[in-house]
């Protein structure tokens, strides 16, 4: 299976190989890379995908594109590129491709986990299962690469998923999950008026003490503002959430008894 992403030069350093010799190598950021668009046999005569990669704030897209990014309900790319493959099941217009793959028999971490309180302390104890089979579209696999949907089976007790209670974590190989944060700086790129409401009122700033929601990824969580100047603002979170530096975040306020998107945000720290 023909397989792709697209990354960008870092630099170069040195590794040493199995033998012991020192050789040259490119240091690369692979993705993440968000699907664009889907093309099919049946309409244009070969499978295709069309991801974005590297985001760009929207003054610099011209229109056309931005119309283009707007139908695939995404944020604003640099570059625009179509990977030809095999087969495109796996993929969804929406979905992100990153670096990394799951096999059956992999060992995975889930974080942050479950929420345990003892001696009047709570903390998040992060899960540990193993992979037992993988389902990507109508069909069991051995291994899954990035893009699209997936059912992972584990040895988790089911009574861990009721109710969809892990909806919003991370899963991956253990080691390599970004941190869990109870607590993060934003740089906020807030709206000019709110979205959503018949009366368009314009939005003020975000102020200490003031309740959020927040969507990052699949995670939805509320944070209180522990301290906000005009471009940033400190949030301390009731649920944490598994998430890298420079994620973005989707900010909304409470506004006549229902949560309305305010603004956009990127973890700082």
């Amino acid at each position: 299976m023909k397989k792709a992403i697209l990354a960008r030069k870092l630099g170069m350093t040195q590794i040493f190989s199995e033998g012991g010799k020192l050789v040259g190598v490119t240091v690369l950021e692979a993705g993440p890379c968000r699907v664009l668009q889907k093309k099919t046999v049946e309409k244009e005569g070969y499978n295709a995908i069309q991801v974005g990669y590297a985001e760009i704030p929207e003054r610099k897209v011209n229109k056309p594109l931005k119309g283009h990014f707007n139908k695939a309900d995404s944020l604003f790319y640099k570059l625009v590129k179509e990977l030809r493959l095999e087969s495109i099941d796996a993929y969804q217009v929406g979905s992100v491709i990153s670096a990394g793959v799951f096999k059956e028999g992999d060992d995975v971490e889930i974080r942050p986990g479950l929420k345990v309180t003892s001696d009047g302390a709570t903390r998040w104890e992060p899960i540990r299962t193993k992979i037992t089979e993988i389902h990507a579209g109508k069909s069991k696999v051995k291994k899954a690469i990035p893009g699209g949907l997936l059912a992972l089976g584990t040895l988790l007790d089911p009574s861990l998923t009721k109710g969809d209670s892990l909806t919003g974590q991370v899963v991956g190989k253990p080691g390599t999950l970004p941190p869990t944060r109870e607590q993060f700086l934003i740089k906020l790129d807030l709206l000019k008026r709110v979205v959503g409401v018949t009366n368009e009122s314009e939005i003020n700033e975000i102020k200490t003490s003031e309740p959020l929601m927040l969507n990052i990824g699949t995670a939805t969580t509320v944070g209180v503002v522990t301290s906000a100047r005009k471009d940033v603002a400190e949030v301390k979170l009731k649920r944490p959430v598994c998430v890298e530096k420079g994620a973005r975040v989707a900010i909304s306020r409470r506004i006549d008894s229902r949560w309305r998107l305010i603004g956009v945000g990127v973890i700082e720290d």
